[in-house]
């Protein structure tokens, strides 16, 4: 990891953790345990309730400041930005071309996009099936036509 340059990690025995009590979360519109939105499997809940019980999304940072200081809690918005309950301040500029959130949006986009244009796809070379077999229709009579001129012209000769 450290050659890749890929962060940090800590290793957490499950049988040992003791995250302790869930905080006084505030009951709000404005603001959402983070525990709430985060998707895991049941026995890893230990791990996610001593990385993440004392962490928020909230609306913006207003918001997150003000729940920081009265609940002791870390606050992110939903653009990213943080508010770290000790007081710290973080955020800024997001390089959205770098960002694994933009590029899952982007995915599930592009993905229905495509399952889009392949129905279409679908519906226009079913289509051009259909003017296929008129034209071979079309050319079938025409070489009737002609063969029944040609014998027309055959016995007007005679």
């Amino acid at each position: 990891m450290q050659r890749a340059n890929a962060g940090r990690v800590t290793f957490m025995p499950l049988n040992r953790l003791r995250p302790g009590a869930d905080p006084d979360y505030p009951q709000t519109e404005d603001a959402i345990p983070m525990l709430q939105r985060l998707k895991f499997d049941e026995q890893y809940r230990p791990a996610f309730k001593q990385v993440f019980r004392k962490s928020l999304i909230v609306r913006d940072l207003a918001v997150g400041s003000r729940f920081s200081k009265s609940h002791d809690l870390d606050c992110v918005t939903i653009d990213g930005d943080q508010v770290n309950r000790k007081g710290a301040l973080t955020g800024g500029y997001l390089d959205a071309r770098r960002s694994r959130l933009q590029a899952q949006a982007d995915i599930k986009r592009l993905t229905t996009q495509r399952s889009a244009y392949e129905v279409q796809v679908g519906a226009e070379q079913k289509q051009l099936q259909e003017v296929d077999g008129q034209v071979t229709s079309l050319l079938g009579k025409l070489k009737q036509t002609e063969a029944a001129r040609q014998r027309a012209e055959a016995a007007a000769e005679q």
